[in-house]
């Protein structure tokens, strides 16, 4: 008898996981969409807009260095995956130059108050991921006030 029940309680177990799993296959995984180079090209636009209030030929023009940048990325990633660490390096620096003169291109639309805030930007950005700043930023990074204490 206590055989049975203990039997029954297995089964009783497999069939509530059963329905467990069934009951959350049907929901369905949330589908992930890739993104296009415009798709993306157009949300750093916006956010760019919004951090710095872009006007709409800035923003034209901010669409199309961001397109470009992303196809010039893209390219240099491809070796990005290789397991010789000699193109793993190069495609490193591939993309840091593309970055490079993403950001020398950006700064050419902006207006000298923009300027000011992208630059700032771009300087914490450089100290938080702790690449090399040239010559020019060093003294912003000094300039900018720190957060300790917030």
């Amino acid at each position: 008898m206590f055989k049975i029940i203990s039997t029954m309680k297995h089964i009783l177990f497999v069939l509530f996981v059963m329905a467990t799993y069934s009951a959350f296959s049907q929901q369905g995984a949330p589908v992930i969409q890739k993104l296009t180079d415009e798709d993306r090209a157009q949300t750093l636009t916006e956010n760019l807009s919004k951090e710095l209030s872009l006007n709409e030929t800035q923003m034209s023009k901010s669409k199309k260095i961001h397109l470009s940048y992303l196809k010039k990325l893209n390219k240099a990633r491809l070796n990005f995956d290789n397991n010789d660490p000699k193109a793993r390096n190069n495609s490193i620096k591939e993309m840091q130059s593309c970055n490079t003169v993403k950001e020398k291109a950006i700064l050419k639309i902006l207006n000298p108050d923009q300027k000011k805030i992208y630059e700032e930007r771009l300087v914490m950005s450089k100290a938080v991921k702790k690449q090399p700043l040239t010559i020019e930023e060093k003294p912003k990074l000094q300039a900018t006030p720190t957060t300790k204490g917030q």
